[in-house]
């Protein structure tokens, strides 16, 4: 069985540096309550590593961040790789509480581009994800001129009086995606303008499966569920043969690998390199026909965080 790593791999530079933002404020806060509020990258293995540093994640389904907020009184807070909603820094500052944004610099790119937009009495269509915390922070900005576009539906429902609009998006869709949604605008809007801000890594994984030119007969994908990126990675690998998202080794099923001669290992770009590594490694040494092999090593939560420690 052949396995074959596809690149870019790792954390991209809004990631990595949300973590170690959020690394380097323990460091110089060592006594300070530390929270996060959401998860600063959509990587439920790295809030557990950061959990066991007390840079503690405050998430819930059930809850908005707007009312997690209410359960802080004292300590830092965290704003995530994501963007965050204006209403609740808002929030933070009437509460009076030290804060540090580790928002992605595509993301606030993006946020010029539309209040540069705005400032010129333009009106935005934006291409998201209803209620991601990179949406709802972009929309925030001005509800009333920032338009939602989620999926094709949502097109019919746009009412606008810009007749040259600005067509933009969120940073982790896919290309696809943004391409088949915007045509769809462009029939409605024909004079819009693009902004087409998916970020460098996105695209740059994007294209690594579309361009595809060995015969696999497996991709897996190793990252987070919550993760948009790594799901839409995903969905692009299963146009090419059969295709799973995993988060980590744990997930990898044993019969997912019977008569399976060449492989192709990618991940999102929230996605620690240590646990992508993990399972090539564990790969290259499975046989099937061997169940020895089949043993699992566990997740080092040490390994996940080394780098930052250099």
């Amino acid at each position: 069985m052949k396995v074959s790593k596809l690149f870019p791999q790792g954390y991209c530079k809004g990631v990595y540096n949300a973590i170690k933002v959020a690394i380097e404020t323990r460091n110089n806060y060592p006594n300070d309550n530390i929270y996060i509020l959401g998860l600063i990258i959509h990587n439920k293995l790295i809030k557990e590593a950061l959990d066991k540093m007390n840079i503690i994640s405050l998430y819930s389904k059930d809850k908005t961040r707007l009312q997690l907020l209410d359960e802080i009184n004292d300590g830092i807070i965290i704003l995530t790789a994501h963007g965050t909603d204006l209403e609740l820094i808002e929030k933070i500052k009437q509460k009076s509480l030290k804060y540090i944004d580790t928002t992605c610099t595509f993301v606030t790119s993006t946020y010029e581009i539309i209040k540069n937009e705005l400032s010129n009495n333009h009106e935005v269509i934006y291409i998201g994800i209803h209620n991601h915390p990179e949406a709802t922070a972009t929309i925030s900005i001005n509800p009333n001129k920032i338009h939602l576009v989620e999926n094709i539906l949502d097109i019919k429902n746009l009412n606008i009086n810009d007749q040259s609009p600005l067509i933009t998006n969120q940073t982790t869709l896919s290309i696809v995606q943004i391409q088949n949604i915007t045509d769809e605008i462009i029939k409605k809007f024909p004079h819009s303008r693009i902004s087409n801000e998916q970020c460098s890594a996105t695209r740059l994984r994007q294209n690594a499966i579309i361009n595809i030119q060995d015969d696999f007969d497996l991709i897996l994908i190793v990252g987070d569920t919550l993760s948009n990126n790594s799901k839409q990675l995903e969905k692009l690998a299963k146009n090419k043969c059969e295709a799973h998202l995993i988060e980590s080794i744990n997930d990898l099923e044993i019969d997912w690998l019977k008569d399976k001669k060449n492989i192709a290992l990618t991940s999102g770009a929230s996605t620690p390199k240590a646990i992508t590594n993990q399972v090539y490694e564990w790969l290259t040494k499975f046989d099937y026909n061997d169940y020895k092999t089949y043993s699992k090593p566990k997740i080092d939560y040490n390994n996940i965080l080394q780098e930052f420690k250099k």
